[in-house]
């Protein structure tokens, strides 16, 4: 049963004096053992969970302003995952990703692109939607940038071949596919210099792509 702002607040002074939870914030309460947390835990319901999880983001998202919600992205991709609201989970594991990487937190923001495509690749596979390679590829090509940082060359090599892979510029497995890709490459800049007149301006879509394509072929 839902307990009313006077209830809640009698039911939370006990449960700080019984020393099972304390204040960390004005607003903000833990349980002071990790134990008692997850017997709490274990006695909800998978449909209560769900719900508490979303409020708990919605409240988060709510009660904090812009500014202060990059360092939660993790928390509240966990609350939303926890809700089964992916899409929700996927765009702030996508944001995490982002400011750890820029942060030199390779190690992290590997974590949290892989759980991203994880989330992506379960949530198209319940609704039969098909992957959208631009994202995927997006992901994967920051995986290898964060395993460069870490040091990890193999794993830079097989992220950034699977992003160009997605990217439509498959890398050449033989020594005859490489020097078919550079004699197509080379008729291809001669036709460009022999009827520049043919050349298409690429739509910003496609140029953002074949950004993402030059950085993971570097």
């Amino acid at each position: 049963a839902e307990l009313s702002d006077t209830e809640g607040m009698v039911a939370l002074k006990e449960l700080i004096a019984r020393t099972l939870l304390e204040e960390v914030e004005s607003d903000r309460f833990r349980f002071v053992h990790d134990k008692v947390r997850e017997a709490a835990y274990g006695e909800l319901g998978q449909a209560r969970r769900r719900e508490l999880h979303g409020r708990a983001a919605s409240s988060i998202e709510r009660r904090r302003s812009a500014t202060a919600l990059p360092p939660l992205y993790p928390v509240l991709a966990h609350h939303w995952a926890a809700a089964e609201n992916l899409p929700r989970a996927i765009d702030y594991l996508d944001k995490a990703g982002e400011r750890t990487l820029d942060a030199a937190a390779y190690a992290e923001a590997s974590g949290f692109f892989l759980r991203a495509i994880e989330l992506d690749r379960g949530r198209r596979g319940a609704a039969g939607e098909s992957i959208d390679p631009g994202r995927v590829a997006r992901w994967q090509r920051r995986l290898g940038e964060a395993h460069y940082g870490l040091g990890d060359l193999t794993r830079c090599h097989e992220h950034s071949s699977l992003a160009l892979a997605r990217f439509g510029h498959a890398l050449p497995r033989s020594r005859a596919g490489w020097t078919a890709t550079l004699v197509a490459q080379i008729g291809q800049q001669l036709g460009h210099l022999a009827m520049p007149g043919r050349a298409v301006e690429a739509s910003p879509a496609r140029r953002a792509l074949a950004e993402e394509a030059a950085l993971a072929a570097a």
